[in-house]
């Protein structure tokens, strides 16, 4: 199994953050319900999360909550390429113990890709652990309104993801509660996923390796299952296609061209 070794001030900063965000009095949450927004990535997404960086500039809170986490010295190039901004956001480095070729633009299907995802279950599962609240969110998408004022990103449930249009959740937009339940199906979903991992230990970064649908696929049978587990009470909910739109429609993949689903509220940009 990877093991991931987190730099010692990635927990205690994004708990800062999520503490700040409890004190204070809601400004943008429609609920008592506060999170952060957590983006993982390494130097290959660097043009990407510029332009998301710009993209959000004036939604309001969006960037002040925002922790950014490389796993390579990506951290370092975005820092420099924002010196003449101002933008609040906390940029961070994991330290992992992975070779140099690990950290390139991995094709799909890939075991360096693969061990990218895998690193980020493993994140996702220790600030589950340290009881923060968070919006897990990629860099490839048009956000074009303030996703803090829907009410339904701050509700109830213990997880709320967007249909990526084949009935899986996407693990991209994907806002989590840390509850004990939600513990426990991750701490489940992360043994699956690196039961899987372990099949490939001998390949290279660039081999390829195939996890039929991935993280994504085994959240969804954990979700499907959840009635007969330890975590049978978990709750979720699968936002409105209409307004968290996946890139497939872009690309006539749902059978036209989707310009009447377009009234988009943060709409997935990899096939804009």
């Amino acid at each position: 199994m990877l093991m991931m070794r987190v730099r010692i001030d990635i927990l205690p900063v994004a708990t800062s953050i999520f503490s700040s965000l409890k004190a204070q009095p809601a400004k943008l949450d429609t609920s008592a319900r506060p999170f952060l927004l957590v983006l993982m990535a390494n130097r290959a997404f660097l043009s990407q999360i510029q332009n998301w960086l710009c993209n959000t500039a004036l939604m309001q809170g969006v960037h002040e909550r925002t922790l950014i986490i490389f796993t390579d010295d990506g951290d370092e190039a975005l820092k420099a390429s924002l010196v003449a901004s101002k933008f609040p956001v906390k940029i961070l480095r994991m330290h992992l113990i992975l070779p140099p070729d690990f950290q390139e633009d991995l094709d799909y299907e890939t075991y360096g890709y693969w061990r990218l995802v895998q690193v980020r279950v493993q994140l996702v599962l220790e600030i589950i652990k340290a009881e923060i609240a968070f919006l897990l969110f990629e860099p490839d998408a048009l956000w074009v309104t303030n996703p803090l004022l829907d009410p339904i990103l701050s509700s109830n449930e213990d997880i709320v993801g967007f249909d990526d249009h084949e009935g899986v959740p996407g693990f991209g937009w994907l806002r989590v509660i840390p509850t004990a339940n939600v513990l426990s199906m991750f701490t489940e979903l992360e043994r699956r996923f690196s039961g899987h991992m372990d099949r490939g230990l001998a390949l290279q970064a660039n081999d390829a390796m195939n996890i039929e649908g991935g993280e994504q696929r085994i959240l969804y049978e954990l979700l499907m299952q959840r009635g007969y587990t330890s975590y049978s009470e978990l709750t979720f909910r699968m936002l409105s296609q209409t307004k968290y739109t996946s890139g497939k429609w872009y690309d006539g993949g749902r059978g036209g061209d989707g310009s009447d689903q377009r009234a988009a509220c943060q709409a997935d940009g990899k096939f804009v």
